[in-house]
């Protein structure tokens, strides 16, 4: 428990701190978690120790981010559109890997893991890049909704959680605590709106959608885990385990913010 509240006693002012800088500081720090997200993503869909793929999807992945920074610098770039497609085709693979209980527990073949290694997290990151381009608010709304989903989520499931959402995938996990997740992060998403003079009642229906997609993010990686066996994604965070069990759930909240932005216009 030591180890877990200095780590996140540390590691949480530094990245509010890139957060709010922005530009470099976020692209640098977003950088960092590809290339060792990636490593672990590749660990974990192959099922291997050795990852002979592992640092060539590390590279590729690191070249989304790369990408998605040039182009978009400190303003939205086109860059969305193209990636959209991949999106498209990659995520599928990653998810029915992590969710679909009959596949093989030999993994996916080689080259099929380093594609959907480099989709996850590689893809994910680079939304995440793009999105603090587009403004200050809606990286805020997609970090803040997806802590308050994980806190309402672990609270509310812990105290009155008794039927499992889906143990095959998840067996802590209940609809209970699911539903207060989506209760917090509703509610977050309001009072940040009211915070920056928006109206709330949109705002409300939105933090309804990011939480559902957090939630959606953080049983992807428990299927991953549990398809690999593997209690956690890593070891960098002593306590929190590896940059896939601390970001899941953002990969995928903050990538439906991206495209929520997109589609108002």
């Amino acid at each position: 428990m030591a180890a877990r509240i200095l780590t996140a006693a540390v590691g949480i002012p530094l990245f509010l701190a890139a957060l709010f800088y922005g530009g470099a500081a976020w692209a640098g720090l977003m950088l960092l978690f590809c290339l060792i997200g990636t490593l672990e993503s590749a660990r974990l869909l192959t099922g291997e120790h050795s990852l002979p793929f592992g640092w060539i999807a590390a590279f590729m992945a690191c070249g989304l981010v790369t990408h998605a920074y040039i182009v978009t610098g400190d303003a939205p770039g086109e860059w969305s559109i193209p990636m959209s497609f991949v999106a498209a085709a990659a995520v599928p693979l990653v998810a029915l890997h992590a969710l679909w209980p009959r596949t093989s527990r030999q993994g996916l073949p080689a080259l099929g893991a380093t594609l959907a290694a480099i989709a996850y997290p590689g893809l994910f990151v680079a939304h995440l890049v793009g999105l603090r381009a587009v403004g200050l608010f809606p990286l805020l709304l997609a970090v803040l909704v997806t802590w308050a989903t994980d806190t309402g989520a672990f609270f509310v499931g812990r105290k009155v959680g008794r039927t499992r959402l889906w143990p095959q995938v998840s067996p802590n996990k209940t609809v209970e605590g699911a539903t207060g997740g989506l209760i917090a992060g509703s509610l977050v998403a309001m009072l940040l709106a009211l915070y920056f003079g928006l109206p709330w009642w949109p705002w409300l229906g939105i933090g309804f959608v990011v939480s559902a997609a957090a939630q959606i993010g953080d049983l992807i990686e428990s299927g991953l885990k549990r398809r690999a066996g593997a209690k956690d994604s890593g070891s960098l965070l002593p306590g929190h385990g590896g940059v896939l069990d601390r970001l899941d759930s953002l990969f995928v909240s903050g990538t439906v913010v991206y495209y929520l932005y997109a589609f108002m216009g």
